[in-house]
C-alpha cells in the first residue's frame, strides 16, 4: 500500500490496530460506493430519471448487508459534510476523491435538510433490515433525496 494510503488508514483508524485492519478491507467498497453515492446524488438533484434508474439498477443486486453499508457510507458522507460547513474542516475525516466530491457537495447538504437526510437514510437502512424491496426503497429514497437536496439554505 502506498504511504498516503497508509496515513488515510491511519487517521480514519485513530490509532486502532482493530479499526485499521477492518478499514483496510472496507477500502474497496468505499471506492465503489463513492462511486455509486456521486452518481445517484447527481442524478436525484435534477431527478434525471434514466440516471436514477441505471444507479438504482447497480444497486439493487448487492446483497443486504451490502444495502445496509452503502447508507452508512452515505450518513458518513452527509456527516462530513455538515462538520465542513458547520464545524472544523480539520475534523472531516477524508481525503483523496471523497474529500474533493464532500468539498463540492457539502453545499447541498445544511441546516435545513441535514436532519431530515439522515432520518430518511436510518429510515431505509432499517427497512432493509425488514426486508424491503431494494428498488423500490431505493426509488422512495431517490424521490426523497431529490426534495431535501433542493431545499434552500436557510438565512
Amino acid at each position: 500500500m502506498s504511504a498516503e494510503e497508509a496515513a488515510k488508514l491511519a487517521f480514519l483508524a485513530d490509532g486502532s490496530y482493530a479499526a485499521a485492519r477492518r478499514l483496510l478491507s472496507e477500502n474497496e467498497s468505499a471506492a465503489l460506493y463513492l462511486r455509486l453515492f456521486q452518481q445517484w446524488m447527481r442524478a436525484c438533484l435534477k431527478f434525471d430519471a434514466v440516471k436514477v434508474i441505471e444507479v438504482i439498477d447497480s444497486i439493487s443486486p448487492l446483497k443486504r448487508e451490502k444495502h445496509k453499508e452503502f447508507l452508512k457510507y452515505a450518513l458518513g458522507i452527509i456527516r462530513e459534510c455538515v462538520v465542513m460547513n458547520y464545524g472544523d474542516s480539520s475534523l472531516v475525516r477524508l481525503q483523496g476523491e471523497e474529500l474533493d466530491f464532500v468539498k463540492k457537495f457539502c453545499r447541498f447538504i445544511h441546516a435545513g435538510n441535514c436532519e431530515r437526510f439522515i432520518d430518511e437514510l436510518n429510515k431505509a437502512s432499517a427497512s432493509i433490515e425488514r426486508n424491503a424491496a431494494p428498488k423500490m426503497l431505493f426509488m422512495d429514497l431517490s424521490f426523497r433525496a431529490n426534495e431535501l437536496l433542493n431545499v434552500p439554505v436557510p438565512a
